[in-house]
């Protein structure tokens, strides 16, 4: 089950991690950006990058169980908001690709005992 937390933490980090880059960059790759109009995908930019990196802290700080849970219950709910946020929005991109980590994460925080090193569970 490790090995399944570091895989969705690793499409968590590269899907995320697109995202930031992409939106952290508008202001130059955009000739009109208009802070007041554009200024929140910049800053969800810097959302999605604090979760796209994530995956260092588990690699240091996810050998006990309730490190796991926090780190675990604070995607899961980053990512289920974020479904909702995307189909108020209507954007299919965003509900699936949110969708599919917040699948993964509720399930990992359910199988958390499951996730710790082979030595702490």
């Amino acid at each position: 089950m490790r090995k399944a937390l570091f895989t969705a933490l690793g499409f968590n980090l590269f899907v995320e991690g697109l995202t930031s880059l992409r939106l952290i960059t508008l202001p130059r790759r955009l000739d009109d950006f208009d802070p007041t109009t554009h200024g929140g995908l910049v800053l969800y930019g810097f959302a999605a990058l604090a979760a796209a990196l994530s995956i260092f802290w588990f690699r240091k700080y996810g050998d006990n169980e309730s490190s796991l849970a926090m780190g675990l219950g604070l995607l899961s709910t980053f990512h289920v908001c974020m479904v909702i946020a995307c189909l108020m929005i209507s954007m299919p991109p965003g509900v699936v690709g949110h969708g599919l980590l917040a699948v993964a994460f509720v399930y990992l925080f359910i199988k958390r005992r499951a996730c710790l090193p082979v030595a702490a569970q």
